[in-house]
């Protein structure tokens, strides 16, 4: 057996040995995958595309909106004619105030409407005959031919008292000058006057009065016109109906007999197509610039996590022209989109179905950027 003999580290570098010594082969496999994810990495940065995103809070509603239903009068409920989560149509009385008052207030309100109306009617028949004293009425305008008999009879009685005073003149005046004398004539030219202004003021106060009546017949029938009009819409806001199809959802419950106070939410309508639903995303005012109609989103459902469900897509279609004021102090937009799919499904084959009133989180892809300019701008190398 040789001894061994050990080399300091400066005789072992002017010896043979150092120079065949060789590096292990994991090495050189280590420089060459190194080398490997460099090339790959920089072919990723430079070719690869990043997407800029803006995120915003999304909720899931039908595209039909739920319609709520506030009672619009207080009064008490004289009928009740639904069932909680009974399907309903549009138009069907879902229950009734009670409205006899405004009923018979209503019938009293017509039929004054209808006496000024015919009461209109004959006066301003009757102005037509003062004017036209020739005017013919007809037979079934018996109060206004009986008023237009009355005026005219009073009329031809003055008109009759006039030509006789004319006539005593005239006679008086034929008379030889010694068998008339003047007092007796200026008596009989002031009975004539005193006929004659009778009879004209007559005719023009009857004008005047038939005038009156008329104008304050219309005011009264405008009146009752408007009153008539609010008692309708009473009596039509006291008989509550479904704006849509759908199913109806009691949110306050009551019963016959029960007051309901003008304001109060009663029930709600989920509309009968409620499985179309869109998706609401809430995003900031200071993010809406570079958010255009069209452009792609993704929803993440945090209780369906990603890494499991995946994303679900969908497209923006709306995008308002103004903002909502939240809280008094942020302003945010509210923009509307349709959604690929309504389901999410897992590797598993499990199916989860999306429902209005979920909520997720949004992005919505504006833009995309070169990876490696991404990387500089977060080094703070681009601006």
């Amino acid at each position: 057996m040789k001894d061994i003999k050990f080399l300091t580290s400066k005789e072992l570098k002017d010896s043979r040995s150092f120079f065949e010594l060789r590096l292990p082969k994991v090495f050189d496999w280590f420089l060459w995958g190194m080398l490997a994810l460099i090339i790959a990495g920089s072919l990723w940065a430079t070719f690869g595309q990043m997407d800029v995103v803006v995120r915003g809070a999304a909720l899931l509603q039908p595209k039909q909106n739920v319609s709520e239903i506030v009672s619009a009068l207080t009064g008490q409920v004289a009928s009740k004619r639904f069932m909680n989560g009974q399907k309903i149509k549009r138009g069907d009385i879902l229950w009734t105030l009670d409205n006899r008052e405004y009923k018979v207030d209503r019938s009293v309100t017509l039929q004054q409407l209808e006496r000024d109306r015919k009461q209109l009617n004959d006066l301003v028949m009757v102005g037509n005959v003062l004017l036209y004293p020739e005017t013919v009425l007809p037979e079934s305008a018996k109060d206004a031919r009986r008023m237009a008999e009355l005026i005219l009879t009073e009329d031809q009685r003055l008109e009759l008292l006039v030509k006789q005073a004319q006539r005593v003149l005239d006679q008086q005046l034929l008379l030889p000058e010694a068998s008339r004398t003047r007092s007796k004539v200026q008596d009989l030219e002031t009975s004539l006057q005193i006929a004659k202004i009778e009879w004209d003021s007559y005719r023009k106060s009857k004008i005047q009065i038939n005038y009156e009546s008329i104008n304050s017949l219309l005011g009264s029938i405008e009146g009752l016109e408007r009153h008539l009009a609010e008692l309708d819409q009473e009596i039509l806001s006291s008989e509550v109906r479904s704006p849509l199809d759908g199913w109806v959802e009691e949110i306050t419950k009551f019963n016959v007999g029960d007051t309901i106070v003008a304001g109060m939410t009663l029930v709600r309508v989920v509309p009968e197509n409620a499985r179309d639903i869109k998706a609401v995303i809430t995003v900031s005012s200071d993010d809406i610039a570079e958010i255009r109609e069209g452009m792609k989103f993704r929803l993440i459902f945090p209780k369906l996590p990603s890494s499991e469900f995946g994303q679900l897509l969908g497209t923006i279609d709306i995008v308002p022209e103004d903002a909502w004021l939240i809280n008094g102090s942020s302003r945010v937009f509210q923009l509307e989109g349709t959604l690929t799919r309504l389901w999410l499904e897992n590797s598993r084959g499990l199916r989860v179905d999306l429902k209005s009133g979920m909520s997720a989180d949004a992005r919505i892809v504006i833009k995309q950027k070169p990876i490696w300019r991404f990387i500089l701008e977060k080094l703070d190398f681009l601006e």
